[in-house]
């Protein structure tokens, strides 16, 4: 093999090198991008929706709510209902039962939270903030022993 032969060579080992280098990372970086992107498109939170008293504004009712397009659910007045939501982008419909004109909003639950509560008379009332979020009390064995034993 002359030392022309040999030059070759190694420069068409670092060639494959540098692309295998190239398309290993671009590949990587892919998975990692489309993991991000599912992750945050399909999130999923419990969303309370609540009819009751709050503040000085009084619940409304009967209503007729839909998230997302989903199933219609009817709300009387001191109503609460979960909903399993996904996504960061979300719609609801309130459609009244007296003929007034229905209303529809569009609202974000923030990624860190699982649970959050809409408060339905603040949002009809125009008041930020109408969705919150919740915190569920969750109780350890220990704890729960000791009320039963009180």
């Amino acid at each position: 093999m002359t030392a022309l032969q040999s030059d070759q060579s190694d420069t068409d080992k670092r060639a494959n090198h540098r692309r295998r280098f190239i398309i290993r990372y671009g590949l990587c970086a892919g998975w990692v991008g489309l993991a991000a992107i599912l992750f945050f498109s399909y999130r999923g939170h419990t969303l309370l929706v609540d009819n009751r008293a709050v503040d000085d504004l009084r619940p409304q009712g009967p209503l007729i709510i839909s998230l997302n397009n989903g199933a219609k659910l009817e709300f009387l007045p001191g109503d609460l209902d979960r909903f399993t939501i996904v996504g960061c982008s979300h719609r609801i419909l309130i459609e009244f039962d007296n003929g007034a004109p229905p209303i529809e909003r569009r609202f974000t639950v923030h990624l860190a939270h699982d649970y959050g509560i809409l408060s339905i008379p603040k949002l009809l009332a125009n008041r930020e903030p109408f969705v919150e979020p919740f915190t569920p009390e969750r109780e350890d064995a220990a704890n729960q022993a000791a009320r039963e034993e009180e």
